[in-house]
């Protein structure tokens, strides 16, 4: 493969937009804890751009899969019929990283959507109450 270097810079820079986008999201399961709204909105606005960075990295690399003619191939098969010599023990440790940091920011994402459907449950039974305790 001609652009194993590309594509392997690529995949290390999606791995970091990863990573950073963990972070957040680990702030985001903090603040949704304590409730604090003005930071979750930050917080939201903020996962945009690394949402946006990493779709950014992933059209890039369906760019260099493309013009090698290996669009819908998987990285495995990549890393082992496709990569020169030199490059498979970088490919087998950035995908392996990648593979980590999915898994961990799959967890992360359903803690969150945990907590917040507790949080609008809570609030959808007060609203409840409030309603129903109301003289009309």
């Amino acid at each position: 493969m001609k652009n194993s270097e590309s594509l392997l810079k690529v995949l290390c820079c999606q791995y970091e937009a990863c990573r950073q986008y963990l972070e957040i999201q680990n702030r985001k399961t903090e603040v949704l804890v304590i409730g604090d709204i003005k930071k979750l909105d930050e917080i939201v606005l903020n996962e945009q751009l690394y949402i946006m960075k990493m779709e950014s990295f992933d059209r890039k690399r369906e760019n260099i899969l493309a013009q090698e003619e290996l669009f819908g191939v998987s990285i495995s098969d990549i890393i082992n019929k496709y990569t020169e010599e030199e490059y498979v023990s970088a490919y087998r440790e950035i995908f392996a990283k990648l593979n980590d940091i999915t898994s961990e920011l799959k967890k992360v994402n359903q803690l969150n959507q945990r907590i917040l459907r507790e949080r609008l449950s809570v609030i959808y039974r007060l609203n409840g109450k409030l309603a129903g305790g109301r003289n009309v």
